[in-house]
């Protein structure tokens, strides 16, 4: 009973470590990301700011993410 019960996690172990863990096949396939600051939208702001008089000043730029190709 308890070799029984030491084979169960064994196994249970084992595959929750395989459904952890990346495949290789459809990540270099994927697309990756970053952030980079949307400069297009600061660009409007400040222009629609400075038609009205407004001066804005940027505590946190606004991000967007960018798609980069795989090195894979």
């Amino acid at each position: 009973m308890r070799t029984l019960c030491v084979l169960a996690l064994l196994l249970i172990g084992a595959l929750s470590g395989c459904a952890s863990m990346e495949d290789r096949a459809t990540s270099s396939k994927e697309m990756r990301s970053r952030t980079v600051v949307d400069e297009v939208r600061v660009a409007r702001v400040n222009r629609a700011a400075r038609e009205r008089g407004v001066e804005v000043i940027w505590v946190h730029l606004p991000k967007k993410q960018e798609a980069v190709a795989s090195n894979q």
